[in-house]
């Protein structure tokens, strides 16, 4: 499907949504507002009845037609032959939830998002949690290092499959922090000091670690996991982005010029941060599919930083979404 236009506010139309993006059916999210009586137009409607829709989403087209494939969602045809799933919205609750904005992606209406299985806060304040993402949490070793958390989802999801597990977050984000707490709250209920959250860039864990006052175990690292920004500001600046993907905070998305940055300062700053990783420990870092792959092995093998590349990781829809080193000389 080429994404999902949101028109209702509802838990039963996020579980819809969230078990069409775990069959890999939906990826992107989109908001339009209905005119009309929306309550009037629903109550007519049975499934797989068809209704028309003339509307434009980001310069894109639908045909005249829509399908109702659920008690709260349709299917709209678009003229480019790609599917949208849609679902109602009543005037009133559009208004108080988005104030008729029309680029505020499903996630932060609902304020939560689904996750390896998990439902994780979210708000504008952080990155909405990418069903490609969950590569990097399977089969994860117990102690971990999330680099930019965000909301936390890495490391609490490594964290909920392993009892007793423990790991550390960072982010510049004050906001993005409180989030991250939050949801290890949530998540961990009575053990939420599992997790540590703290403020440090990439390029000072090691200064965040070392601290005096740091809560960090002494016991090295197992895993090093990071969804670094890694989008190109060119890319960032032109027309290719959907209006949700501004939404989310743009420090978290763009990189730079190029889209590298962050990957050499985590390479920077993990040689810095060595002592606190043990031997033989995993480094996942997210790539946005294959072109991103060899540029972020070069850089860990332009330099002597002790981290070794072993493979690059696929979602499950084949794009390569993580790629994976291993910290040692073998």
């Amino acid at each position: 499907m080429a994404g999902l236009v949101f028109c209702c506010f509802s838990e039963q139309a996020s579980t819809e949504l969230n078990e069409l993006q775990r069959k890999w059916e939906l990826e992107e999210t989109w908001t339009i507002l209905c005119n009309g009586n929306v309550s009037e137009t629903r109550g007519n409607l049975t499934e797989n009845s068809t209704f028309s829709l003339d509307e434009d989403v980001d310069g894109i087209p639908f045909v005249h037609f829509c399908r109702v494939i659920g008690s709260e969602t349709f299917l709209v045809h678009c003229a480019d032959g790609s599917g949208v799933l849609a679902v109602f919205l009543e005037e009133a609750a559009w208004e108080s939830k988005l104030a008729a904005d029309h680029g505020t992606p499903l996630p932060y209406v609902l304020g939560f998002h689904e996750f390896c299985g998990h439902k994780f806060i979210v708000n504008e304040d952080v990155m909405i949690p990418k069903r490609g993402t969950e590569t990097l949490v399977e089969s994860a070793p117990p102690y971990g290092l999330d680099l930019g958390t965000g909301s936390g989802c890495l490391l609490l999801a490594i964290l909920a499959r392993l009892p007793g597990s423990t790991g550390v977050g960072i982010d510049l984000s004050e906001p993005a922090l409180a989030v991250a707490r939050r949801n290890a709250s949530a998540l961990l209920q009575n053990h939420p000091s599992r997790a540590v959250f703290g403020r440090a860039a990439f390029l000072h864990v090691a200064d965040f670690l070392a601290a005096p006052d740091s809560p960090v175990a002494s016991a090295p690292f197992d895993i090093v996991v990071a969804n670094p920004p890694y989008l190109a500001r060119a890319l960032w600046d032109s027309a290719r982005l959907y209006a949700q993907q501004r939404r989310e905070p743009r420090d978290a998305v763009v990189a730079g010029e190029t889209g590298a940055e962050c990957y050499r300062e985590i390479r920077d700053g993990l040689r810095a941060a060595a002592a606190f990783v043990r031997l033989d420990a995993w480094l996942r870092l997210e790539v946005n599919g294959e072109p991103l792959v060899d540029p972020v092995k070069v850089i860990f093998a332009e330099s002597a930083c002790g981290w070794r590349f072993v493979e690059a990781r696929c979602n499950g829809n084949g794009v390569v979404r993580c790629v994976e080193f291993e910290f040692g000389d073998k």
